[in-house]
């Protein structure tokens, strides 16, 4: 393995995490990650301007339009009491974090980064919810909204 891990050259895979101080101080924040070359950005979440209207937490069926056509991605949330919202994004692309967040009354939005044609991309989705419904769109990647 000496070939290809412990040291930062090309040819070499790159697994980092970028921070701002000591890794494992409760303090020091994650600022970038590359996983196998790729980059990840990390964002501080989001907090709410005004307490939600209901709660985002479960797990969602996405249908959206790429330039590929009709196509349809999963998302499982969870929200905090706070309204801070975190989960995942899934779809024949992969598996997005949810990066930031801000639900605010009836309305929400959460950024997710994900790998679309080789390329690390944001993905925002912006729009409205009640109940058991969302409506909204998403922006980002080639996406239409």
């Amino acid at each position: 393995m000496a070939e290809t891990l412990g040291s930062i050259e090309n040819g070499k895979i790159a697994n980092l995490v970028v921070t701002d101080g000591d890794l494992f101080d409760k303090k020091t924040k994650v600022k970038l990650v590359f996983v196998d070359g790729r980059k990840y950005e990390v964002r501080e979440t989001l907090r709410p301007t005004e307490p939600p209207k209901g709660d985002l937490s479960g797990q969602w069926k996405l249908s959206f339009t790429t330039p590929q056509g009709q196509e349809e991605a999963t998302a499982n949330l969870s929200m905090q009491p706070d309204g801070t919202l975190t989960g995942s994004v899934t779809s024949d692309h992969g598996i997005g974090s949810v990066s930031a967040a801000g639900p605010a009354g009836e309305k929400f939005r959460f950024v997710i980064n994900i790998s679309i044609e080789g390329s690390s991309s944001d993905v925002v989705f912006t729009g409205t919810f009640e109940g058991t419904s969302m409506k909204g769109s998403i922006q980002g990647g080639g996406l239409q909204p």
